[in-house]
Protein backbone atom coordinates (compact mmCIF):
# COMPACT_ATOMS: atom_id res chain seq x y z
CA UNK A 1 0.00 0.00 0.00
CA UNK A 2 1.40 3.92 -0.62
CA UNK A 3 0.09 7.12 0.23
CA UNK A 4 -3.95 5.29 0.49
CA UNK A 5 -5.33 1.93 0.11
CA UNK A 6 -6.70 3.33 -3.51
CA UNK A 7 -3.28 2.58 -5.00
CA UNK A 8 -2.21 -1.09 -6.21
CA UNK A 9 -3.98 -4.40 -6.45
CA UNK A 10 -7.83 -4.00 -7.63
CA UNK A 11 -10.15 -4.85 -4.87
CA UNK A 12 -14.21 -5.06 -4.69
CA UNK A 13 -14.28 -1.38 -4.32
CA UNK A 14 -11.30 0.69 -5.18
CA UNK A 15 -9.85 1.10 -8.39
CA UNK A 16 -6.13 -0.03 -7.99
CA UNK A 17 -3.70 1.95 -10.11
CA UNK A 18 -5.63 5.25 -11.29
CA UNK A 19 -4.25 7.48 -13.89
CA UNK A 20 -3.71 11.22 -12.80
CA UNK A 21 -5.35 12.27 -15.79
CA UNK A 22 -8.35 10.67 -14.92
CA UNK A 23 -8.35 12.58 -11.14
CA UNK A 24 -8.03 15.49 -13.59
CA UNK A 25 -11.11 15.20 -15.86
CA UNK A 26 -13.45 14.28 -12.68
CA UNK A 27 -12.33 17.21 -10.67
CA UNK A 28 -12.42 19.22 -13.49
CA UNK A 29 -14.58 18.24 -16.20
CA UNK A 30 -17.39 16.22 -14.31
CA UNK A 31 -17.61 18.96 -11.50
CA UNK A 32 -16.49 16.80 -8.98
CA UNK A 33 -14.96 17.88 -5.39
CA UNK A 34 -12.53 16.30 -3.31
CA UNK A 35 -14.74 14.67 -1.16
CA UNK A 36 -17.27 13.31 -3.73
CA UNK A 37 -13.55 12.01 -5.89
CA UNK A 38 -12.40 10.37 -2.68
CA UNK A 39 -15.62 8.03 -2.01
CA UNK A 40 -15.99 7.21 -5.50
CA UNK A 41 -11.39 6.10 -5.29
CA UNK A 42 -12.07 4.25 -2.65
CA UNK A 43 -15.31 3.11 -1.99
CA UNK A 44 -17.31 2.65 -5.06
CA UNK A 45 -14.97 1.83 -8.07
CA UNK A 46 -13.96 -1.28 -9.98
CA UNK A 47 -16.60 -4.23 -9.14
CA UNK A 48 -19.09 -1.97 -7.45
CA UNK A 49 -18.53 1.09 -10.12
CA UNK A 50 -19.17 -1.41 -12.94
CA UNK A 51 -21.65 -3.26 -12.15
CA UNK A 52 -23.73 -0.55 -10.30
CA UNK A 53 -25.39 -3.23 -8.29
CA UNK A 54 -22.37 -4.75 -5.66
CA UNK A 55 -19.02 -5.06 -4.77
CA UNK A 56 -19.59 -8.95 -3.87
CA UNK A 57 -18.70 -11.35 -6.32
CA UNK A 58 -21.06 -14.05 -5.57
CA UNK A 59 -23.73 -11.61 -5.56
CA UNK A 60 -22.61 -10.82 -9.15
CA UNK A 61 -22.25 -13.98 -9.89
CA UNK A 62 -26.00 -14.84 -8.97
CA UNK A 63 -27.08 -11.68 -11.52
CA UNK A 64 -24.67 -12.37 -14.29
CA UNK A 65 -27.08 -13.49 -17.02
CA UNK A 66 -29.86 -10.83 -15.62
CA UNK A 67 -27.97 -7.89 -16.37
CA UNK A 68 -25.77 -6.11 -18.91
CA UNK A 69 -23.39 -4.37 -16.33
CA UNK A 70 -22.80 -7.26 -13.80
CA UNK A 71 -22.12 -9.17 -16.83
CA UNK A 72 -19.11 -6.92 -17.88
CA UNK A 73 -17.86 -6.45 -14.33
CA UNK A 74 -17.51 -10.14 -14.18
CA UNK A 75 -16.07 -10.30 -17.50
CA UNK A 76 -13.39 -8.12 -16.44
CA UNK A 77 -12.25 -10.77 -14.09
CA UNK A 78 -11.86 -13.38 -16.28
Amino acid sequence: MRFTPAFGMLMSTRAGELDPGAIVYLLKGKGMDAFALNLMVNKEAWLLGMSSTSSDLKDLLDKELEDLCVAQAVDSLR
